[in-house]
């Protein structure tokens, strides 16, 4: 066991549940260091983590026993077992490896004090000089207390912008949101670490216009995480099955198919089992910790696949995200604060593009009194005012889009003038209403034969300067 000041008891339980973490978790047992470790099973478990995650070999019960028996250490196997199941009673795996590394810290700043206090006694007299050594090195080590990631000096300032220079020398790495109908317009589209928000109004296409670029993605190779806390898995496969492959959905809710319609599903179905880069999370209960849990989870699903790529980047999409549990309490506050949680413990340490669809607020469609004239509707944008808590989830996204289907409003609004709806151009026009580091924007789309959405060649509406 490693030496520990008398003032300290090892908060074994602790140790224990990192080690459950590691163990389900191998590739990011390098997050903590071995000295950190206190009980001697916990430390010999971690080194065997460790060399295992070096190897092309999954963790299991009879690998860590054989390599704990290389060290020559008589261990159980059922206390291995007990071990690795621990619960993880910790929402935030990061506090946790900093609770480690501060009591490895405050351990060595108790040895110190002891060892000076030893020597006082001994003499029989203050130790002026061992008072002030070590009033310097509590100076150094209770700085170190705490997390202290994300702190640089200017050399590794300068050495992380030549490593990105180098990488922009063979070309950077372009991300997209689907449709290279947007990305023209968007400085840095579905960038790493970075969040889209797509706001519009009930029954507006938001969904399906999602499915779509999510599909194009695939299609790409990008690796997607669909989390679908609103709309039940049938429903969202039937729309997917029929963008791909042009079935209608009223054909695929019919109970009496003819084999020709049955094998053209099940040939889409083939298509679909057979994308490695896709994965789905259909549960409606869902909160922030939960989809950090779940994109560990789901980075080596697509890893075992050999689909992640090196910077490990996803692309996760979130209908709606208003239905996380954390977003229930509409208390602009509340919004803010866990907005720029869901920023800094996912969407940052875990390098994705988080794109998130956002309910538009209908008040204002409520009143009746916003619109006079159905023209007024073909250009109408969904403002970040008309989100609830906009201001704080505009702060944290890069862009925000605004989805609008007038046809659908002006049959919504105006319904006595419905035949005339009926033969005009079902149109979803896409608005821009705030991007970092570039102007704002507008673009159509058109819906094609059931459900699949295709760019709008009708007229050219530019950057949209103009906002």
């Amino acid at each position: 066991m490693t030496d520990i000041s008398s003032f300290l008891p090892i908060n074994k339980e602790r140790e224990e549940e990192i080690i459950s973490y590691f163990y389900k978790n191998q590739k990011e047992v390098f997050r903590v260091e071995e000295k950190y470790f206190f009980d001697i099973t916990c430390k010999l478990l971690y080194w065997c983590i460790k060399e295992i995650s070096t190897t092309e070999y999954i963790c299991d019960i009879h690998l860590l026993y054989d390599y704990a028996k290389k060290k020559k250490v008589n261990i159980d196997k059922k206390e291995i077992e007990r071990i690795v199941n621990t619960e993880i009673t910790h929402k935030n795996i990061d506090l946790l490896f900093t609770s480690i590394k501060d009591f490895y810290i405050e351990n060595e700043i108790l040895k110190k004090v002891e060892t000076i206090a030893s020597k006082t006694l001994n003499k029989k007299e203050l130790d002026r000089e061992g008072i002030k050594e070590l009033s310097i090195i509590l100076s150094k080590d209770i700085s170190s207390l705490g997390d202290n990631a994300g702190l640089f000096n200017t050399q590794e300032i300068a050495d992380k912008y030549r490593a990105e220079q180098e990488k922009r020398e063979s070309g950077i790495k372009i991300r997209s949101l689907g449709y290279k109908e947007i990305d023209q317009f968007v400085t840095r589209p579905a960038a790493e670490e970075e969040m889209t928000v797509l706001v519009g109004l009930k029954g507006m296409g938001k969904s399906i216009f999602k499915l779509c670029q999510i599909n194009n993605l695939l299609n790409q190779g990008i690796c997607v995480v669909a989390f679908e806390p609103e709309m039940p898995m049938m429903s969202n496969i039937d729309r997917w099955i029929s963008v791909r492959s042009g079935v209608s959905t009223y054909e695929l809710l019919k109970k009496d198919k003819d084999q020709k319609l049955k094998n053209r599903i099940e040939k889409e179905l083939r298509r679909i089992e057979s994308l490695p880069n896709f994965i789905y999370y259909e549960d409606a209960s869902l909160n922030i910790y939960k989809i950090l849990d779940l994109t560990h989870k789901a980075k080596q699903i697509f890893r075992d696949r050999g689909v992640l790529p090196n910077d490990e980047y996803i692309f996760e999409s979130f209908d709606t995200f208003d239905m996380l549990e954390d977003f229930e309490d509409a208390d602009p506050k509340k919004i803010k604060a866990n907005i720029n949680k869901f920023h800094r413990l996912v969407v940052r340490p875990e390098k994705i593009h988080a794109y998130l669809l956002w309910q538009g607020n209908e008040n204002k469609l409520r009143s009746g009194k916003m619109f006079k004239n159905p023209d007024d509707l073909d250009y109408y944008r969904i403002g970040v005012e008309d989100i609830e808590g906009g201001a704080a989830i505009a702060s944290k996204a890069r862009l925000v889009m605004s989805l609008n289907r007038p046809v659908q409003m002006k049959k919504m609004l105006f319904s006595e003038r419905m035949e005339e709806w009926n033969m005009e151009r079902d149109l979803l026009n896409i608005a821009g209403v705030k991007q970092n580091d570039g102007n704002l924007f507008f673009t159509q789309f058109s819906f094609g034969d059931n459900m699949r959405i295709y760019p709008y060649r009708g007229n050219d509406h530019g950057n949209g300067n103009d906002n």
